[in-house]
């Protein structure tokens, strides 16, 4: 069971916002960073289909006509937390899914998971897979707050607090969801590899913050 907030419950979530990343408890505050500069993902683990590896300081994902999704997640679990990745496209076609999945309690992203995806056409969406089948929290959508198009980057961010999820493209906040399904898990970020096109993507300044 989701649903949208209103402007109550997104001052609700603000406040938990603030307490997740300002640590007003005064808890100590942690931070995952990683731009791939030393040229590994040595705290990846990908799906072991191959299409995943750093070129040039970013991670990548590069099709090989799987037909599926390929994914990698970081060793941890996380709970609460702020998580962001810049996403680009350099080849294929611009109407396939890319982007980041969190909550993951296994690491398979199209098992169970949380799925932020955008295109390269200037869509996105909010889905997730519950034991294999997917559903839609949020269908495609466009924004204008997209770079659209081959090789331009897009910074896409999550913050997870309890049962709240927002979603921003390049900043801006784009909606407020409620959803139960999963409380913890890995996040990671994955794209889809079609099997008539040359798909390649790539991530970088891969960012987590969390209590």
């Amino acid at each position: 069971m989701f649903k949208k907030i209103t402007i109550t419950g997104i001052m609700v979530l603000g406040c938990m916002i603030i307490l997740l990343i300002s640590g007003c408890s005064d808890p100590e505050l942690y931070e995952i960073i990683e731009n791939f500069n030393a040229g590994n993902a040595g705290n990846f683990i990908d799906d072991g289909t191959g299409n995943m590896s750093v070129v040039d300081m970013e991670y990548r994902m590069t099709g090989q006509g799987l037909d599926d999704w390929s994914y990698s997640y970081y060793n941890r679990l996380f709970a609460d937390f702020l998580f962001s990745v810049d996403v680009k496209q350099t080849s294929g076609n611009s109407s396939y899914a890319y982007g980041m999945y969190f909550r993951s309690p296994s690491g398979n992203l199209t098992e169970n998971s949380y799925v932020f995806g955008i295109s390269s056409s200037g869509y996105w969406f909010l889905g997730k897979f519950v034991d294999g089948e997917v559903t839609y929290i949020h269908y495609w959508d466009t924004s204008e707050n997209f770079n659209i198009g081959l090789n331009v980057t897009n910074t896409l961010k999550v913050v997870c607090a309890g049962d709240y999820i927002t979603v921003y493209i390049n900043g801006v906040s784009e909606v407020t969801y409620t959803d139960t399904s999963f409380t913890s898990g890995f996040c990671g970020v994955g794209g889809f590899d079609h099997s008539s096109y040359s798909n390649i993507f790539t991530y970088d300044n891969f960012f987590i913050s969390m209590e």
